[in-house]
């Protein structure tokens, strides 16, 4: 009578198949970890740069924003917007040179807001109404940016409106 060591193959192993089924169960799971610490960290980058860059659009704008309309020897400053479509634009330029990895930021996502200090910005993006008579000192500024995020492992899972995550920076200056 044979018994079941007399069948295996000469010089074969016993369980050589379970560790390549284990790597292979394993190893989706292990690279999904990894992209994901890797996304976290282009996340945090991102929102980091977005919050630096409404910090120096903030700073331009509570410089400039008394400026506005100023010609001829009523400019003593160094930029003098001919208006508040002219600050936006001072605005924008500053804001794209802070995020030159992440692309353009469009005119559309940067808001501009002008009131008393102390008083609370509009919740809603339609009441942001640039800076008109609130444009003195004493006042604040206000400058929000809004950005779409598109996570790497986003597009596997497909979470948050089609993949994408939107991230919001506000800074609020001194009007000087």
């Amino acid at each position: 009578m044979t018994g079941p060591s007399s069948r295996r193959v000469a010089g074969a192993r016993e369980g050589t198949g379970q560790g390549l089924v284990e790597f292979a169960l394993v190893l989706p799971v292990f690279l999904l970890i990894v992209l994901a610490l890797f996304d976290t960290g282009k996340g945090v980058f991102t929102y980091n740069s977005i919050g630096q860059a409404a910090r120096e659009g903030a700073r331009l704008a509570s410089v400039e924003v008394s400026w506005i309309g100023a010609s001829g020897a009523n400019c003593t400053a160094p930029v003098c917007p001919p208006d508040t479509a002219g600050l936006r634009s001072d605005v924008v330029t500053a804001l794209n040179r802070m995020t030159v990895g992440l692309g353009a930021i469009p005119s559309a996502n940067v808001f501009i807001h002008c009131h008393a200090a102390g008083t609370d910005t509009p919740a809603s993006t339609g009441s942001w109404n640039g800076c008109g008579s609130a444009n003195t000192l004493g006042n604040v500024v206000t400058v929000r940016v809004d950005y779409t995020y598109q996570p790497i492992i986003g597009v596997f899972f497909r979470w948050a409106t089609a993949g994408t995550m939107a991230l919001t920076a506000d800074t609020t200056m001194a009007i000087n």
